[in-house]
């Protein structure tokens, strides 16, 4: 069960610093914000782009935001392997938490349905695996 919880936490990791890529780094190449802003209610008489650029700032805080998620699952995972159980359980389990959280927001707050399934779905399921390990092994 421990393989299950380190697999879907690895895909929560590289969903979210994928999205950092996205939200901080790539931001402003028109791959990138044509398919995020296109979801969005662009005010009507502004382009992608300069919507893009106003929002630039805002999404560039929040890919700081998954990039943090990302970090912290990563060190749960090192913590755990080096011996560290309690603790990197404690940041695994947090980390997801953190992840299914923001994508039940995410759900619920947009018409982005996809990415909330990629963000909270591998999360929940690192989740029931953690659940389901700990039971077996306390």
């Amino acid at each position: 069960m421990i393989i299950l919880v380190y697999l879907f936490t690895i895909i929560t990791i590289v969903f979210h610093l994928v999205a950092f890529l996205w939200e901080s780094v790539f931001w402003m190449k028109p791959v990138v914000y044509e398919n995020i802003v296109a979801g969005m209610a662009t005010p009507e008489g502004i382009s992608l782009q300069e919507h893009a650029r106003i929002l630039e700032g805002l999404f560039f805080n929040q890919g700081f935001y998954n990039l943090f998620i990302a970090l912290g699952a990563i060190a749960g995972l090192v913590l755990f392997k080096k011996g560290s159980a309690v603790v990197g359980k404690t940041l695994i389990c947090y980390t997801n938490l953190f992840a299914l959280g923001a994508g039940l927001v995410l759900a619920f707050s947009s018409t982005a349905y996809m990415g909330a399934i990629l963000q909270a779905g591998p999360a929940l399921l690192a989740l029931i695996a953690l659940y389901l390990s700990s039971r077996r092994d306390p």
